[in-house]
C-alpha cells in the first residue's frame, strides 16, 4: 500500500486526522519525530473488549498538492524504528524482530560529550 496524499493538507492536518477519536479507534498518545507519527491506539469492540497497538504514520509533502500518509502498525514490522522506547510498554508486542530494531537504533544514538 502506498501514500495518501489530502489535496491542500498540511502536516498539522494530517497529524490531527490520524490522531482524531474514531467509532472504532482512539488515540491514547502520540509524538512526532520528523516526519513519522508514532500512536498508541486502542480499539474497543461492541462487547467492551480492547486492545492497543503501536501505529506509525510517514508523512510527505507532494510539492504543489499537500501532505500525505502511509499508515502502518507494529504487526507489519515497519520499516522504521524511531520509535519512542516508552511507547514498547504501552502495547502489547507484535513484531519481536522490529521491537529488537527499535531498541538497537535507540542505542546507536549519539550521546553528547562533556568536554569540561
Amino acid at each position: 500500500m502506498g501514500f495518501d496524499f489530502i489535496q491542500g493538507a498540511s502536516k498539522h492536518d494530517i497529524i490531527a486526522e490520524q490522531t482524531k477519536t474514531t467509532s472504532y479507534s482512539k488515540t491514547l498518545i502520540f509524538k512526532v519525530k520528523q516526519n513519522v507519527l508514532w500512536a498508541i491506539k486502542e480499539h474497543t469492540s461492541a462487547s467492551g473488549e480492547s486492545n492497543k497497538w503501536i501505529y506509525c504514520g510517514v508523512m510527505k509533502s507532494y510539492k504543489g498538492f499537500g501532505w500525505g500518509f502511509h499508515a502502518m502498525d507494529e504487526s507489519v514490522g515497519p520499516f522504521n524504528y524511531s520509535c519512542p522506547l516508552e511507547f514498547l510498554d504501552l502495547a502489547p508486542e507484535t513484531c519481536p524482530q522490529w521491537r529488537a530494531e527499535v531498541r538497537k537504533h535507540a542505542s546507536n544514538k549519539v550521546l553528547p560529550v562533556n568536554l569540561e
